[in-house]
């Protein structure tokens, strides 16, 4: 495993080699610093409960501080979601969903993952007492999802596979950071990106945008309109240094970058990423 500065020495050499001039890297190509952009949420789309064509999206059940019981009124909302599922089953194929507990950053790591199993268990026997046919369930025990005793952490999210694989694969992964890839080859599925980066957003999350122009800190990501040239992989490079070790980032782009890298400079990222436990996934 390489040191992290030596691994920094080996990338900029070769972004610097007779194969990526001076000229053509990343960072003389980018008006926005390091080609990133750290924007803020943009508005959920509107999906409503009990819709067969689409069905419901993400359902969250709040508990108390180092509770795992379910109250009433969050029983209320499962076996509303439960009806959901048993009047849907005459429409189409019958749903499954995913599980996916957190907790606030009170406690030990050991506890909160606990914590977090014994919400999803709470959660799914609730949901099987009231749905009549045996269905998929994945569950992801995602445990501290911030360092604070933020109320917004303690829960579980119900979250639910309605047929359209990109929603599907976006909501089940929960993402710590993610990485959109904002150049002008993204522009035929942008709102499609956007609507389902902002329908899976938790709170601590953050969202960068990869762009050599037309972004800057704090913009809404609704207002953002993909233009120029793709660094992604630049921009995927420069991420990391802004990731804790253990965080999850996700990359939402096609990778058609302007200056492909090498079997070889895609390793020595993927390395980086690796010596910080980073966790990436990619959604093209």
């Amino acid at each position: 495993m390489f040191d992290t500065d030596i691994k920094m020495n080996i990338l900029l050499s070769l972004l610097l080699s007779t194969s990526l001039a001076i000229a053509d890297s990343g960072f003389d190509r980018c008006e926005v610093t390091h080609c990133l952009c750290e924007v803020e949420q943009g508005a959920p789309p509107n999906i409503e409960l009990g819709d067969p064509a689409t069905g419901p999206r993400r359902v969250s059940i709040y508990f108390t501080e180092n509770s795992s019981s379910l109250s009433e009124s969050q029983r209320a909302t499962i076996e509303e979601l439960s009806q959901y599922f048993t009047r849907t089953e005459d429409v189409g194929p019958a749903l499954n969903f995913t599980i996916i507990g957190y907790t606030d950053g009170c406690g030990s790591t050991e506890h909160n993952i606990d914590l977090a199993t014994q919400r999803i268990s709470s959660v799914a026997t609730e949901i099987r007492e009231h749905t009549h046919r045996r269905r998929y369930v994945r569950t992801i025990v995602h445990g501290e999802q911030t360092a604070t005793h933020s109320p917004s952490a303690r829960r579980v999210d119900i979250v639910i596979h309605n047929g359209n694989n990109l929603q599907t694969r976006i909501d089940i992964t929960p993402a710590d950071v993610y990485l959109i890839d904002g150049s002008g080859s993204m522009w035929e599925n942008w709102r499609e990106f956007t609507d389902v980066v902002n329908a899976s957003y938790v709170p601590g999350s953050r969202i960068y945008m990869s762009m050599m122009t037309g972004c800057r800190d704090g913009q809404n990501l609704d207002r953002i309109r993909p233009q120029g040239g793709t660094e992604i992989w630049y921009s995927y490079w420069k991420v990391l240094d802004h990731m804790s070790e253990g965080e999850t980032l996700l990359i939402v782009s096609d990778f058609d970058s302007n200056v492909p890298l090498t079997d070889r400079e895609e390793a020595i990222i993927r390395a980086k990423a690796a010596s910080r436990g980073i966790i990436v996934r990619t959604l093209r």
